[in-house]
């Protein structure tokens, strides 16, 4: 599988998925008009990754500001590691990353991590 990549925007995140060292990150914000339409191609390849995974496979977030279509999206997203990570054939860990005082971030994380049968660390920096 190849790696997947995209630079990051003024309404779109950075998104790097990297099958041979078992990284998925997001980073930056996310308010893209059509979420939905935007994040198919990185549902798509978390997919065909899970079908031949890393050992390990760590999930880096560190999002500053998301609307709520693109929330939805990243729960899915997080809910295909969650299967991967259930179903034995890789150790998933997410590593949830806020600013400082984002009050509004680190919530979301929390709910995240509520929601999410996955080891979670959150991180303030």
């Amino acid at each position: 599988m190849e790696r997947l990549a995209y630079e990051a925007t003024d309404k779109t995140p950075l998104i790097r998925l990297d099958p041979s060292a078992g990284v998925f990150e997001v980073r930056g914000v996310s308010i893209h008009e059509h979420a939905s339409r935007f994040y198919e191609e990185v549902l798509d390849a978390v997919e065909r990754y899970s079908a031949s995974p890393a050992a390990r496979t760590r999930i880096s977030v560190h999002i500053h500001y998301f609307n709520s279509s693109s929330a939805k999206c990243l729960l899915d997203i997080l809910k295909r590691f969650e299967d991967l990570h259930a179903s034995g054939a890789s150790q998933v860990a997410v590593e949830w990353t806020f600013a400082k005082g984002d009050l509004d971030m680190e919530e979301a994380a929390m709910d995240y991590k509520e929601l999410l049968d996955l080891p979670f660390t959150l991180r303030e920096e």
